[in-house]
């Protein structure tokens, strides 16, 4: 008995002298942990979109409108005339050759008279019936074509083609038989000209032709 009293009162010295020499416990320190390595990602840039600079707008180039070559032959006549008065009709030849024109009756050659309507005209022409074309009219001076005379046109002369008393004939029976007076309105006049060839010698065929031109003139009678 005695001898297990002693043996615990050694091991409690024992564990008084080990807490003695020991000291407090330690106490756990933290070790510092690694920070996590950032990866930094750049940032994009915006594409730059390129900015036109301006220049200096270049000159457009005219492209010349081709001249039209001025006619040879012209008409002579006024733009407006008063309704019932004669219109004197002339040409002129701002050429350098020659052209031929009818003389007296011109029209039966040279001219065609036209309205602005599209009215087809039937008239009594040397015994038959004709059907003009859409809005030409004949007038007393085209119809006695067996009369017409030729002559020549030299260049720079003016000439009297026909004076016209503004009538429209309706009956041809070898000549006009029958006029009436046109309305007041637009009308147009249209001339074919022959040019002159160069005719020597006494078989020389003085109705011989040669290029021809047309021309046209157009004109308001007002009432």
């Amino acid at each position: 008995m005695k001898k297990a009293k002693w043996f615990s009162g050694i091991f409690f010295a024992l564990m008084v002298l080990a807490v003695a020499c020991g000291g407090p416990a330690p106490t756990a320190v933290a070790m510092p942990t690694a920070a996590p390595t950032v990866t930094l990602v750049p940032t994009p840039h915006p594409t730059a979109t390129p900015v036109p600079v301006p220049t200096d707008t270049p000159t457009p180039t005219m492209v010349p409108t081709p001249a039209v070559p001025s006619s040879p032959i012209i008409f002579v006549m006024h733009d407006d005339y008063a309704l019932g008065r004669d219109i004197t009709i002339k040409i002129r030849n701002n050429g350098t050759n020659k052209y031929a024109y009818g003389e007296y009756y011109p029209a039966c050659q040279n001219l065609s008279f036209h309205d602005e309507s599209l009215k087809v005209r039937r008239i009594e022409s040397f015994g038959e019936i004709k059907e003009l074309p859409e809005g030409e009219f004949i007038i007393p001076q085209g119809t006695h074509c067996d009369l017409a005379n030729q002559l020549e046109l030299l260049p720079g002369e003016e000439a009297i083609l026909l004076i016209w008393d503004q009538q429209e004939c309706v009956t041809d029976n070898w000549g006009c038989a029958e006029s009436i007076p046109l309305p007041a309105g637009s009308y147009s006049i249209v001339g074919t000209f022959y040019e002159k060839p160069v005719t020597v010698g006494p078989a020389a065929n003085p109705f011989e032709r040669g290029d021809p031109i047309t021309i046209k003139w157009s004109f308001k009678i007002n009432p």
